[in-house]
C-alpha cells in the first residue's frame, strides 16, 4: 500500500530523490506548493522551493549519503587533499551524461563552478567558492576565470585554494556546485533556469507557467536502482490548506508547504494523529571546527532559509516555518546542527 506522505519542511521534495520508501518503487507521485518556480538554474535559484528541484535535476563532485552528513564522491569517482589542505584532486566517473547526451567532462566542472561565481551570472552562491585562487580577480571584473581550477584532461579537476579551508568538499556539494553543459546555457539565451539540462536524477519533460512541472527519471542517471520513483510532478498555486484536504483525499502525494498552523494541532490531536505526524531531522548545517578556525559557519547543504551561525558556532535561528522546530542556542560542540520536521503519512484506502 503506497503511503502518502506531508512533510512541514522544505526537505519534502528532497525526498524525491533519495530512496522515498520502498512502497514508493515505480510510482509517480504530485508535490503542491503555493508559490510558483522561479528558476531552476542552480547558479541562480536559491529559495526553499526550488532547492530540491534543482538538486534532483545536476550532479556535482560530493554528495552526501541520504539522511546524513556523512560525504561520498559523486560525480567524482575519487578525490585527493594535499597535506597542506590548498590542493584538492578529483577524478571524475567515466560514462556519465547529461541529459542532452553528451558525456560530462572536466571542463564542464570548471566551467560551472567559473559560471557560479562570475558577477554576469548574478548568483546568490559566489562567496562559497572564495578559497579558490583567483575568486578575487573574476568577481572583481579583472579576470574571466579562476586559475584556481586546472582541468589537465577530460577526467581530472585540480582545485588550487589560496588558503585551507575545511568546508571545501561540502562546497563542492551544494547546488550551486553542480554541474551544467556550456552550450546548453548559452542556447538558453539568458533563460537556461527554464530550459536545464543536468546529469541528475530527473530530467524536466514539461513545465506550464504558473500551474505544473513534470520530471521523469533519468534512465542514464549513473547511480544504480536510482531513483526509485519513476516521475513527479509539482502543482504551483496551491494554498497549504487546499493541500491537505487534498492529501487527505488521496489527490497529491507530498504538501509540499506543511501542515497550516491552524490545522496543526487539530492533526495532531486527532485519533490517529500520533500514528500520521511523524518527528523527523533535517541536517541543515554542516559544522567544521568553528570555535578553531574563527570563521562564520555556511550552510553548504540543505535548502536556504535560515542564517549562518556565529563565529563561536551558537546558531541563529531563521523564522519558524509550519511544522517546522529549530533548537536556538545550539552550539558547535554539537558537531551538526539539526532541525525538527514533522510528517504527515496517510495511507491509501
Amino acid at each position: 500500500m503506497f503511503k502518502r506522505w506531508l512533510l512541514g519542511t522544505t526537505m519534502a521534495a528532497a525526498m524525491l530523490i533519495s530512496p522515498l520508501a520502498a512502497g514508493a518503487q515505480g510510482k509517480d507521485i504530485v508535490v503542491t506548493y503555493k508559490d510558483d518556480i522561479t528558476t531552476l538554474d542552480p547558479a541562480i535559484g536559491y529559495d526553499w522551493v526550488n532547492w530540491s528541484m534543482i538538486k534532483s535535476l545536476y550532479s556535482r563532485l560530493m554528495d552526501y549519503e541520504p539522511g546524513t552528513a556523512n560525504l561520498v564522491p559523486s560525480l567524482a569517482e575519487s578525490f585527493e587533499v594535499a597535506p597542506d589542505g590548498l590542493t584538492y584532486t578529483f577524478k571524475l566517473r567515466k560514462g556519465v551524461k547529461f541529459s542532452n547526451g553528451r558525456d560530462v567532462v572536466a571542463a564542464d566542472v570548471k566551467y560551472s563552478i567559473e559560471r557560479a561565481v562570475d558577477p554576469k551570472t548574478q548568483g546568490p552562491g559566489a562567496g562559497f567558492f572564495g578559497a579558490i585562487n583567483g575568486f578575487a580577480e573574476l568577481t572583481s571584473g579583472a579576470a574571466t576565470g579562476l586559475t584556481g581550477i586546472e582541468a589537465p584532461d577530460d577526467g581530472t579537476v585540480v582545485f588550487k585554494l589560496s588558503r585551507p579551508d575545511a568546508t571545501f568538499l561540502h562546497v563542492m556539494a551544494i547546488n550551486f556546485a553542480s554541474i551544467v553543459p556550456k552550450e546548453a546555457v548559452d542556447a538558453a539565451a539568458g533563460d537556461f533556469g527554464k530550459k536545464p539540462v543536468g546529469s541528475g536524477t530527473f530530467i524536466l519533460k514539461d513545465w506550464t507557467i504558473g500551474q505544473k512541472l513534470v520530471f521523469e527519471k533519468n534512465p542514464n542517471y549513473y547511480v544504480a536502482d536510482m531513483p526509485k520513483i519513476d516521475s513527479f510532478t509539482v502543482e504551483v498555486g496551491q494554498e497549504p490548506l487546499v493541500a491537505l484536504l487534498r492529501l487527505q483525499n488521496g489527490e497529491v502525494d507530498i504538501a509540499g508547504d506543511g501542515i497550516p498552523p491552524a490545522k496543526f494541532l487539530e492533526i495532531k490531536n486527532s485519533a490517529d494523529g500520533a500514528q500520521m505526524i511523524v518527528d523527523g531531522e533535517q541536517f541543515a548545517y554542516r559544522l567544521c571546527d568553528a570555535e578553531r578556525q574563527g570563521q562564520a559557519l555556511r550552510r553548504p547543504e540543505g535548502p536556504p532559509g535560515g542564517q549562518p551561525c556565529d563565529q563561536q558556532g551558537t546558531h541563529r535561528p531563521h523564522p519558524q516555518r509550519p511544522g517546522h522546530a529549530s533548537r536556538p542556542g545550539a552550539s558547535a560542540a554539537d558537531a551538526g546542527l539539526r532541525q525538527g520536521q514533522c510528517r504527515l503519512r496517510i495511507q491509501r484506502r
